[in-house]
């Protein structure tokens, strides 16, 4: 049903009289997906009895063992469906799993929430997996889910690795406007876009409670935090512009108003189908299914926009673009332990600006590998630290360790060691800094039509380079530096300065109609009087 997943040992399947649009369900689950959060996987179902037709129904997995497993998390760890707002590890709760031990790691939970200052702080830092849970908050943040803060949620602990928290969504009937109201309950046609509290950025703390009251301490706790506040509002913008996207964005570019588009093209024959079978639903004013849709292009987006990219940047709550072009620097690093255990190795990554800057995407290579998991946010001015394995940072003897606050990320792939390189690429493939000593050109993958970068480490410091290319051939040309590694004609692209890592890359747009032309690229350091290695890719 859905490409490579398998079978499933439980499904769910609900129904769409709920949501007139019937594709709340559907788009609300991409969107977690888009943003990095781990969350179920949902579709229509044509569904069948006897060979009929009986009806058209949202197919969404069920948070269990699988599920933990596709999304690659220790099916070994605790899972808790919740029924409370965080304030209780035995009442409104349901566990899932691990029951042999009971609820004593919620209670710590429970009662870590509700510290405050620096005890609030490290216990966040040292028990929570921050990316995982900004994820979750700006998804549900992004589509105004109310209905997830006393219910409709899973808390879930790594109980045999690094022991962090995370929450699972669940039941995303009410979003995108819907909401539950004291006068019409669920089943009503009233849509929420900027109605704050419930439509605040920061909703579900104590200062922006659903309508009936009901806010969330672990929410609240993430909120409260001036650290994590930063690294949540910051990636919530980076997911506002690239899924909701500011009033203004020519209706032809949006991605939402298009994904609606897609899957309205896709499901209407059955829907019709559906509805000639069970009618439409007869709850509030009588809607079709071109006008439940229009209540989410025409009623919701368009005020959401507004309401985030507008509003609540000129309040104050949200920081708006970057100031500063996002930057990170290679700070100290201890790569022979006093342990002698490796395991306790740690490489410190720091942020120079005076703005938090996104990670998400971010990849590092070299002597060690990682790639930075969506939500991953350090905030101006501070540092984060990569860990091999993350318990035997926080138990290290000697600082950095525990209980002091520290943002730390891991597990890396590979062993640190002194003067080894290590580069870190954004989400785009820019080379944002790096420890080679060595002239090295690298070149991301051509395709016709399609951005490319060109990245260049160990140049000279604040110093120009060229980068240039041939179609004819890989040299060799004798230079005033060496022998080219280029045929003539050579042609180089505009001047570079590199910064004061010796770092710097170049984004083009490779010709279209250009697949199967072999390129043949090099650069040379004008300062140094030094080539780097040359590269050849073939147009794909």
């Amino acid at each position: 049903m859905i490409a490579g997943v398998g079978r499933m040992e439980e499904i769910n399947l609900n129904s769409t009289w709920s949501d007139k649009a019937y594709i709340r369900q559907i788009l609300a689950w991409e969107i977690y997906q888009n943003v990095g959060s781990a969350g179920s996987l949902a579709e229509m179902v044509h569904l069948r009895q006897n060979g009929a037709f009986f009806g058209a129904f949202i197919f969404v997995e069920q948070v269990d063992d699988e599920l933990l497993d596709r999304v690659d998390l220790d099916d070994e760890g605790a899972l808790y469906k919740m029924y409370n707002q965080c304030t209780s590890a035995n009442s409104g709760v349901e566990k899932k799993n691990r029951t042999w031990e009971g609820n004593q790691d919620l209670q710590a939970l429970v009662n870590g929430v509700k510290l405050t200052g620096t005890a609030l702080e490290n216990y966040l830092f040292d028990n929570v997996d921050l990316p995982a849970v900004i994820s979750y908050l700006v998804a549900t943040s992004l589509i105004n889910d109310n209905d997830h803060v006393h219910k409709n949620y899973y808390l879930y602990r790594d109980s045999d690795g690094d022991g962090e928290w995370r929450f699972l969504p669940w039941d995303k009937d009410l979003t995108l406007g819907r909401n539950y109201t004291l006068t019409g309950g669920v089943l009503n046609d009233s849509i929420w876009a900027d109605r704050d509290p419930q439509c605040h950025p920061l909703f579900g703390d104590s200062g922006h409670r659903k309508i009936d009251g009901y806010w969330n301490r672990f929410i609240d706790a993430c909120y409260r935090d001036p650290r994590v506040h930063q690294m949540y509002v910051r990636r919530l913008w980076t997911v506002m512009e690239e899924q909701l996207q500011a009033p203004g964005t020519p209706s032809s570019q949006l991605v939402l108003e298009n994904r609606i588009a897609a899957l309205q093209q896709l499901l209407t024959a059955d829907i019709a189908l559906d509805v000639a079978r069970w009618g439409s639903p007869s709850w509030g004013s009588s809607k079709n299914f071109q006008q439940g849709l229009d209540q989410i292009t025409q009623e919701f987006l368009p005020q959401r926009r507004v309401h985030l990219f507008q509003t609540h940047t000129q309040s104050g709550v949200l920081p708006g673009s970057p100031l500063f072009v996002p930057a990170m620097t290679l700070g100290a690093m201890e790569t022979d332990p006093l342990s002698g255990n490796d395991d306790e190795e740690w490489l410190q990554l720091l942020n120079p600006t005076n703005d938090a800057v996104d990670l998400s995407g971010w990849t590092l290579s070299g002597g060690i590998d990682l790639d930075f998991h969506a939500g991953t946010v350090v905030p101006a001015g501070e540092a984060v630290y990569l860990s091999p394995r993350l318990e035997a940072f926080r138990a290290r003897a000697a600082s950095p360790t525990g209980n002091e606050g520290n943002f730390v990320l891991g597990p890396y792939d590979g062993n640190l060691k002194a003067g080894e390189d290590l580069f870190l690429w954004d989400a785009d493939g820019n080379l944002i800094t790096s420890t080679s000593a060595a002239f090295t050109l690298f070149v991301s993958d051509l395709t016709s039509g399609q951005p490319a970068v060109f990245s260049l480490a160990g140049a000279s410091p604040n110093a120009s380079v060229v980068l240039a290319w041939s179609s004819t051939g890989g040299g060799p040309t004798s230079t005033p530096w060496g022998s080219a590694e280029l045929t003539q004609p050579i042609r180089p692209f505009p001047t570079l300065t590199a910064d004061a890592s010796g770092t710097v890359s170049m984004p083009a747009t490779v010709p279209a109609n250009t697949t199967g032309i072999q390129i043949w690229f090099q650069a040379l350091d004008i300062a140094a009087g030094v080539l780097s290695n040359g590269e050849s890719q073939v147009i794909q």
